[in-house]
C-alpha cells in the first residue's frame, strides 16, 4: 500500500529524459532532506520514504503541479 515502481523499457536517450525530468520535478517542487543511519519504524511518518538505506522525508507544496513532455515540438509555415 502506498507504494509505486518506475519501469522503463525504450531507448537511452528517452530514459536519460525521464530521468531528468523526475530528478528536476523532484528538486524544484519539494522541499527535501535526507539522513543516513537505521531506520526505526516508530520514526516513520507517512510522507517518509526509505530508499538505499537513506531516509527522506519531504514537505508538499500544496500547489497543483501540472506537468508535460513534449517529444517534437515544431511549428511549420507553409508560405
Amino acid at each position: 500500500q502506498g507504494k509505486s515502481i518506475l519501469a522503463l523499457t525504450d531507448t537511452p536517450l528517452l530514459i536519460n529524459k525521464w530521468k531528468n525530468f523526475f530528478v528536476h520535478l523532484w528538486q524544484y517542487h519539494f522541499y527535501v532532506w535526507s539522513q543516513s543511519g537505521r531506520m526505526y519504524i516508530n520514526q516513520l511518518c507517512k510522507r517518509s520514504l526509505g530508499f538505499l538505506g537513506y531516509l527522506s522525508s519531504m514537505r508538499i507544496n500544496l500547489s497543483v503541479v501540472r506537468t508535460q513532455m513534449l517529444e517534437i515540438s515544431f511549428i511549420t509555415d507553409n508560405a
